[in-house]
């Protein structure tokens, strides 16, 4: 999601960049970040080194503000539509996987989605918990959905392939 990411907001300020692809996760770009060897990067992973001023932060892929850093604006309050992105997980099964096992999964994550405890686990670390109307089986599919054709677009227009 981070290289998408860096695609739309290179296009929204009409930037021509270079795209360094990161396998692994944020640790190798982030390093790559802090010893300045790239200029920018687009993560959820960055709170504590925002925190400890080691980044600064520009805004946030957003509709909104988000709450932990009031003083980062919003991209898309700042003029940038099509940043609203959401860095989001997931769990998935099986699609042969039986109707009644997935509501069993969905309602133990659903339970433990609304403990205090966990919600305030995720907040330390600057997630949020999908609202309770959104974590069912058809909200998730239906996000899942719209996040496909969203992205596949991005693709599309921005010509990106995968490496060879």
């Amino acid at each position: 999601m981070s290289y998408f990411c860096a695609v739309l907001f290179a296009r929204a300020v009409g930037a021509d960049i270079d795209l360094i692809p990161y396998r692994g996760g944020g640790a190798p770009a982030l390093t790559d970040l802090l010893a300045g060897h790239v200029d920018l990067y687009c993560t959820n992973l960055a709170g504590e080194l925002l925190k400890a001023s080691r980044l600064k932060g520009f805004g946030v892929a957003s509709k909104d503000r988000f709450a932990p850093y009031p003083n980062l604006p919003s991209l898309v309050q700042s003029g940038f539509a099509d940043m609203d992105i959401l860095f989001w997980q997931g769990i998935f099964a099986p699609a042969a996987t039986p109707k009644l096992v997935l509501e069993k999964l969905n309602a133990a994550l659903r339970l433990a989605l609304a403990d205090p405890k966990v919600i305030r686990n995720f907040e330390q670390t600057d997630f949020s918990v999908f609202p309770e109307r959104e974590q069912t089986i058809t909200a998730a599919n239906s996000f899942l959905h719209q996040e496909i054709v969203r992205w596949g677009q991005v693709v599309r227009t921005n010509h990106i392939e995968a490496e060879q």
